[in-house]
């Protein structure tokens, strides 16, 4: 019995090792993908192809623009649509702070005024794709516990398998992410979402097309899908610069309100 009770201690005490080694290794894991390179700004000119079966497809255009605050671990972006015409100029500014919290503001042109969104719409349909409004912030790796799985394949490459819990629940929409990451890019090519009380995903986003654009990879076509209802949100990159000069003034409410200060800026 006591050379059981020793045993027994034993394997308890080298899987605690193992699960703290696991943590660690995720945590690393998690901090080089957020600090993959990306430029101190991007711009890119995209294409949102929405799907659902039985039902018309819909296709919109948007312009993005990003850029690192001038605060270490600030990022500013705005999303501007152009077509089609019931959503033209409807555009959505989100600041991320250092801190991990972001701030988002809605801009409608039908009711020509900015509404901000409120922190408990994390989980709200942006412009009813697939996207969440959470999926449009930076969210700082230490908003969540990170554990490494192990490897798998994904569409013939061996990835890095990752899953990432909130530390705090009321931080995120989602209870999860099972995150699968390309070594040689640090891209995230497949991430699949759980909800509160969910043993199966909900939505799953999968990378199609990855390129290097100025040196740095990027995705040009990622599909994200609703998995209980079987709607589809595709993003197809068309056109992006990294490292252009974007002033401050165009992530502003003001800016929001007004899409000609940024088409200069436009690829």
């Amino acid at each position: 019995m006591k050379l059981l009770q020793i045993t027994a201690f034993t394997l308890l005490a080298l899987l605690s090792v193992s699960s703290a080694r696991a943590d660690e290794r995720g945590t690393q894991l998690a901090q080089s993908v957020y600090d993959r390179p990306d430029g101190k700004t991007m711009v890119s000119q995209t294409t949102m192809i929405l799907e659902k079966e039985g039902s018309q497809t819909r296709r919109r255009e948007f312009f993005s623009y990003r850029q690192d605050g001038a605060a270490d671990g600030e990022v500013n972006l705005l999303v501007r649509f152009t077509v089609p015409a019931d959503v033209q100029d409807t555009g959505l500014l989100t600041l991320s702070h250092a801190d991990g919290e972001s701030d988002q503001w809605l801009y409608m042109p039908a009711l020509a005024r900015v509404r901000r969104i409120a922190g408990d719409r994390k989980g709200g349909r942006f412009v009813g794709s697939d996207l969440y409004y959470e999926d449009m912030q930076d969210r700082k790796v230490n908003k969540d516990a990170h554990t490494y799985i192990g490897q798998d394949k994904v569409n013939g490459a061996m990835c890095d398998v990752l899953e990432s819990v909130p530390v705090e629940a009321s931080s995120s929409a989602y209870s999860k992410k099972k995150i699968w990451v390309h070594p040689q890019t640090l891209i995230p090519i497949r991430i699949d979402f759980y909800e509160k009380n969910q043993s199966e995903p909900v939505k799953r986003m999968s990378v199609q097309k990855v390129d290097k654009v100025q040196g740095i990879w990027t995705v040009m076509d990622v599909e994200v899908k609703d998995l209980k209802n079987k709607h589809t949100t595709r993003i197809i990159t068309d056109h992006v610069v990294y490292n252009s000069d974007l002033p401050e003034s165009l992530f502003t409410q003001a800016a929001l309100q007004d899409p000609s200060r940024e088409v200069s800026y436009r690829p």
